[in-house]
């Protein structure tokens, strides 16, 4: 049954994404980060950068049919999703998790075992995650809250 994990109340979602996306990682989990906003996914890629030591960093790409394999953060959006549906449903990418940073839902969430959902306190973000709610409670999800504090 997939889980869906709202975190409520981020000061700036895109930033809390980066700091989930290095602490699941950081523990052996390999994330999928969706989203059809280009700005705000170039914007993850980059603060995904600037959180490495100069030493270090976080591998990540694009999924694409062509993409290296065995990488733990991928980047995929709605284009790329029809080429990639036999290639997620494969292992070793069942077994990651899917960050939705998208406003609206992302398309086959089932095929994943986990979604998390970050929320920031704009209104029109909330009204969004309310959409998102109705969605994976559609899809028969178990659906948990958490709040975010500083």
């Amino acid at each position: 049954m997939l889980r869906v994990d709202f975190a409520f109340d981020a000061h700036d979602r895109v930033a809390q994404a980066v700091r989930t996306t290095l602490r699941q990682v950081g523990r052996g989990t390999p994330i999928m980060v969706f989203c059809d906003d280009e700005a705000r996914l170039d914007r993850y890629a980059q603060q995904l950068w600037a959180q490495q030591e100069d030493t270090e960093f976080m591998a990540h790409e694009r999924l694409t049919p062509q993409a290296a394999e065995g990488l733990l953060v991928y980047l995929i959006d709605t284009s790329l999703w029809p080429s990639l549906a036999s290639k997620l449903s494969t292992e070793p990418y069942r077994q990651s998790w899917l960050l939705n940073l998208d406003d609206a839902p992302p398309p086959e969430a089932g095929i994943f075992q986990r979604v998390l959902e970050i929320v920031s306190q704009e209104p029109e973000e909330r009204e969004y995650a309310r959409e998102r709610w109705r969605f994976y409670q559609e899809l028969g999800a178990q659906i948990h809250s958490h709040r975010l504090t500083s």
